[in-house]
């Protein structure tokens, strides 16, 4: 239950947070609707459905000048993301693994028995991520090799589309499986443009204690556990003592469209001199462990908080999260 003050919260901040709010990188863009239902929230995707055969190529428009190829590359083919005008592929930096099977890649062994189970058959999907711009694909190229070497780097995601592409039923040569080739391929696709935002899972409204500082973590998609209010199209969430909340709703992965305040109205800036909010982190290795978390304070506060004792030696138990399907 809300209490009074909590109820009246979001008309107190809302003048204070849109000042906030147009200096975030974060903030709400015209692309972007909250709501809706997975995988596309409220965006329109673009549908297809075509077919192949060998050695042929498929190319279909998902708007903004990009396509949907399948590009024949020796006895398969390779789903790529690009300007309809030809050039780079916008999906190639961003959809690991980099060594080994990839649904990027359709070969007749993914539908003989013998390839990996991840790749699936017919009638399973294959996700595909891409960036919208030849300088955005750049950026992921060069997150991709510092990924390689095992390294962290510094600049944030720019993967931005997402398509699923589904076989719907293959023809394969004769002979024996380890030699079978695709001759005829019809599948079906969906795209949209801002997919991989996955906007239809809500952003929220946090909402501290007076003067409060220090380290906060939501653990959600937890069994048993309430869920959060809703206002319109985002979450609020209350923080108390201790600064942990435990939900059954499903958050973002990402602090896009999140807002900060105090009880009394306070707006917390995340940029600039004011900043408060800092260290922003989530997780769901294995979809076990759906964790948002931040710390609150100044920057001299947050130099000397040193890591999170939240997630220091923690152990995530599947048994108890709800997994959620695209």
């Amino acid at each position: 239950m809300l209490s009074r003050e909590m109820s009246r919260l979001p008309s107190m901040l809302s003048a204070a947070l849109c000042a906030v709010l147009s200096t975030y990188p974060g903030s709400i863009a015209s692309a972007q609707t909250f709501g809706g239902s997975p995988p596309w929230g409220s965006e329109k995707p673009t549908s297809i459905r075509g077919e192949v055969s060998r050695g042929k190529r498929f190319e279909s428009p998902i708007g903004d000048g990009l396509s949907l190829t399948l590009a024949p590359q020796g006895d398969e083919w390779v789903i790529e993301i690009g300007p309809s005008r030809g050039g780079d592929d916008y999906s190639d930096c961003v959809n690991p693994p980099f060594h080994g099977p990839n649904p990027i890649y359709i070969s007749a062994w993914d539908f003989t028995g013998d390839g990996p189970t991840e790749m699936g058959g017919v009638g399973r999907k294959r996700w595909v991520d891409f960036v919208l711009t030849s300088a955005d694909r750049k950026t992921e190229c060069e997150n991709m090799d510092i990924a390689l070497q095992e390294k962290e780097s510094a600049w944030g995601s720019h993967i931005t589309g997402r398509c699923w592409l589904r076989p719907l039923s293959v023809k394969l040569s004769d002979g024996p499986p380890s030699q079978q080739l695709i001759e005829s391929l019809e599948f079906e696709a969906e795209c949209a443009l801002h997919g991989a935002w996955e906007l239809w899972r809500l952003p929220a409204t946090y909402v501290l204690p007076d003067e409060f500082s220090g380290w906060v973590t939501v653990y959600y998609r937890q069994k048993g556990r309430p869920e959060l209010p809703r206002r319109r199209a985002e979450y609020l969430v209350e923080i108390g003592e201790p600064p942990a909340v435990y939900t059954s709703s499903d958050l973002r992965q990402d602090s896009r469209g999140a807002k900060y305040g105090s009880k009394s109205g306070k707006a917390y800036a995340t940029n600039g001199p004011d900043r408060m909010i800092w260290g922003w982190q989530a997780g769901d290795a294995s979809l076990c462990s759906p964790f948002q978390s931040f710390f609150v304070g100044t920057r001299e506060q947050y130099r000397k908080s040193g890591p999170n004792p939240a997630l220091k030696n923690s152990t995530w138990d599947c048994s108890k999260v709800i997994r959620v399907e695209r």
